[in-house]
């Protein structure tokens, strides 16, 4: 984890940052790393969040999104990434 304090929204959202780098960390201990280029024409962060599943295999995929829809495209996005996972143990 950063050294840093986070940020914490009223949702409960914590939010780290190291200069362009951004660390969202949900309530529920989910984290991902992310890009923030700030600019008005790329408005997206792009994320890369990992999954360990056990103590020998990890999932980890890469998304991008807004930091007001972080919350919601998250679970999303992780509940995705885990369903294409568990079709491929079939």
């Amino acid at each position: 984890m950063l050294k840093n304090q986070p940020a914490v929204a009223s949702d409960g959202l914590r939010t780290y940052r190291s200069q362009n780098d951004f660390y969202p960390q949900r309530p529920d201990g989910y984290f991902a790393q992310c890009r923030d280029y700030r600019s008005k024409s790329q408005p997206w962060l792009y994320c890369t969040a990992k999954e360990e599943l056990s103590d020998r295999l990890a999932i980890s995929y890469n998304f991008r999104t807004t930091a007001e829809l972080f919350m919601q495209q998250s679970v999303a996005v992780a509940t995705n990434a885990r369903a294409i996972f568990d079709s491929l143990k079939r």
